[in-house]
């Protein structure tokens, strides 16, 4: 690794001009103000926040993040999808799905944490992807309003709009905008695909959407179980069916296996696929 300070959009774009041509996948440069620029294992450019201690160490020696739901996204997100990204972090997946929806696609990425969000604009402005998506620097609840998110001082990619059991969030944080899951889903219309990171959110947002989500039958959704972050984890899984969908953990190579015992579910921690049946 080396390093460089850059500053101001111009020196940004030198930057990555030179690093395109001359790095691999192993290389790693240092850019000043907390910031780290590497590649993916896929040829992306990422830049990356150099004091988080989740995204960062794995993007930055691997070359890949969550393998396992990466590989299943490339399967699943098609030419010309619309998808809503719920919780885009940096844009690891999001870079990812903007390059597979191409030119007739587009994704919607919504990330709170506003430093978060300035390094998810620059990751797809490094990729040349910013016409391809809409950022919106807001979370995703179930009511218009401003509220505390809280954030990790240490895993600083991850932050909840909800009260966690975890001890690694801070009990303060930083007000942000979320916006109503049924409005924003009824603005935007068409949508083919839903991704949702929204670290223990996810209940209030499909109970919040339930109209929408009921009426969608060609929707299809990936979101994050983790039982630790959620109120009710059987109540999720028992409001997800009751709209009608099939419910899948998303395995080991990205292989989706269907749930048959909500009890049982209720207490494992995968990523989730929901599509109705045809």
């Amino acid at each position: 690794m080396f390093g460089i300070w850059i500053t101001g959009r111009k020196a940004t774009q030198y930057v990555l001009r030179t690093f395109r041509k001359w790095s691999t996948i192993s290389s790693l440069l240092y850019c000043g103000n907390g910031l780290l620029l590497c590649r993916t294992y896929r040829g992306q450019l990422m830049f990356l926040d150099a004091h988080d201690a989740s995204l960062t160490p794995s993007i930055a020696f691997d070359g890949e993040w969550e393998p396992d739901i990466t590989k299943f996204l490339w399967r699943t997100v098609q030419p010309g999808m619309v998808i809503v990204e719920i919780g885009s972090n940096i844009g690891y997946h999001t870079i990812h799905m903007a390059n597979k929806v191409g030119e007739k696609g587009h994704i919607y990425a919504l990330e709170p944490n506003p430093s978060t969000y300035e390094i998810l604009v620059k990751n797809l402005d490094a990729n040349g992807l910013l016409h391809r998506t809409t950022i919106l620097n807001k979370g995703v609840f179930n009511k218009n309003a401003r509220i505390v998110l809280r954030t990790s001082p240490v895993r600083r990619a991850h932050a909840t709009l909800v009260r966690p059991t975890w001890t690694s969030y801070s009990s303060n944080g930083v007000e942000v905008e979320v916006v109503d899951a049924q409005e924003l889903f009824e603005q935007i219309g068409r949508i083919d695909l839903i991704r949702m990171d929204a670290e223990g959110s996810e209940q209030h947002i499909i109970k919040c959407a339930e109209t929408y989500l009921r009426k969608a039958n060609s929707l299809q959704v990936v979101l994050e179980f983790a039982p630790p972050y959620l109120e009710d984890p059987i109540g999720l899984l028992s409001t997800i069916r009751s709209l009608g969908f099939r419910i899948f953990q998303i395995r080991k190579g990205g292989k989706a296996k269907e749930v048959q015992s909500l009890a049982k579910a209720a207490h494992e921690t995968y990523d989730l696929y929901l599509k109705k049946p045809r």
